[in-house]
């Protein structure tokens, strides 16, 4: 093909225009052509935003559930470790208790099976009968 200038110029000829009138008709071209483009390229840019959007969130909603969840399971753990404090204590109380018994009394596994509880007589013990440090003969009237 001919130079710019030389198929301008034959151009012009052919259409009985003027050659600077081919050389704007093919400037408009190229800039509608750009324009097109550019209109292409937003609306891809669009769509590609509203996706990202959705997908954020998306992601947004599942953050605020697992935040949901840990604060939960924090909440769980700080029960579960106020539970287990509370049974050390008690365990600690209990074992306390045990060392203060006399020699006349006697202890054995039943007690430790049944709990907290303070018996002076195992077999009274195993039929139910508790035996209560607070009573006393002078607090019974006896």
């Amino acid at each position: 093909m001919c130079s710019w200038p030389r198929s301008k110029l034959w151009l012009a000829e052919k259409l009985s225009l003027q050659p600077s009138q081919v050389a704007i008709w093919f400037q408009n071209r190229r800039a509608r052509f750009k324009t097109r483009q550019l209109e292409l390229d937003c609306d891809s840019l669009k769509a590609s935003y509203a996706n990202l959007k959705t997908d954020r969130d998306i992601l947004f909603r599942q953050n605020q559930a697992l935040k949901n969840k840990v604060a939960l399971l924090k909440e769980e753990l700080k029960i579960q470790e106020k539970l287990e404090a509370e049974s050390m204590e008690t365990e600690k109380l209990g074992e306390e208790g045990s060392s203060v018994k006399s020699d006349n009394t006697q202890y054995s596994e039943e007690e430790e099976v049944l709990g907290n509880n303070h018996y002076s007589f195992p077999e009274l013990a195993a039929l139910g009968f508790y035996y209560d440090p607070t009573l006393s003969a002078s607090n019974l009237g006896l």
